[in-house]
């Protein structure tokens, strides 16, 4: 049986790591070199790079990839401004070990098949960005202000070649009130595909209520920078609950 996973989510804005609320108000909490490499050393199983900027500016920053890749410990998972195949494939070669896309999901669907049929379905995460419209949970473009149905939708990501899908609730964003724990359980339901869940995590419970909807990863931010928590605490935590994760 695989482990469940921990994932710190670094959202990258500039040269700085931020943290946001509901998508909005960011707040710069380190240095994106050096916060990244105090994570490489924290019992993570993978760590999510995500430029929120690199889409709107149309830059994708190549080298600092490259230079996280040189200490990083953990499998690298970067998303931000991939619009083609040839911006997976450079990031590829500067040490991602996997790609989420997010924004061309709305734009170029074939991207996610193209990465997925050269470098394997594992190395592809489909962001499905959940946002309430008209009392409903939607997937969300926040380019274009779109909205399509998720379960829908989950058929397609699979049929496309996608090897996990990162379900993001934007209305809980940094405000670390948990999970919709309800949704999750609808969506594993729905698909085979491994769900990672990011958004509103803030402490442990959260990671195993979660986890306990059959999700095989959790990835948080908000719980490391301002309540303190590490990961090993919560995985020693998890596991005593009965969750399958890797203590070393």
């Amino acid at each position: 049986m695989l482990k469940k996973r921990i994932i710190p989510a670094l959202l990258i804005k500039g040269s700085s790591i931020v943290k946001s609320i509901k998508f909005d108000e960011h707040r710069i909490v380190g240095d994106f070199i050096s916060t990244s490499k105090v994570f490489s050393k924290r019992f993570a199983d993978e760590m999510f790079i995500l430029d929120i900027d690199a889409y709107k500016n149309e830059n994708i920053n190549y080298a600092n990839i490259f230079e996280i890749s040189k200490f990083c410990n953990m499998p690298l998972t970067v998303g931000g401004g991939i619009k083609k195949f040839e911006h997976a494939k450079k990031l590829f070669e500067n040490g991602a070990d996997k790609v989420v896309i997010r924004t061309s999901y709305f734009e170029n669907k074939n991207i996610i098949s193209d990465i997925a049929k050269y470098y394997g379905n594992q190395s592809v995460i489909v962001c499905m960005d959940i946002k309430l419209n008209n009392n409903r949970l939607m997937m969300y473009d926040n380019n274009s202000s779109n909205f399509l149905d998720p379960f829908n939708e989950i058929k397609n990501i699979e049929n496309l070649g996608a090897g996990e899908i990162l379900i993001n609730f934007v209305d809980l964003d940094g405000t670390m009130n948990g999970f919709d724990i309800n949704f999750l359980n609808k969506m594993n339901d729905k698909t085979k595909i491994p769900l990672i869940a990011m958004g509103g995590c803030g402490s442990k419970k959260d990671f195993l209520e979660a986890f306990n909807t059959g999700v095989e990863a959790v990835a948080a931010g908000s719980i490391f920078f301002w309540i303190g928590e590490t990961i090993i605490s919560i995985k020693e935590y998890l596991y005593k609950n009965g969750v399958n994760v890797r203590l070393n």
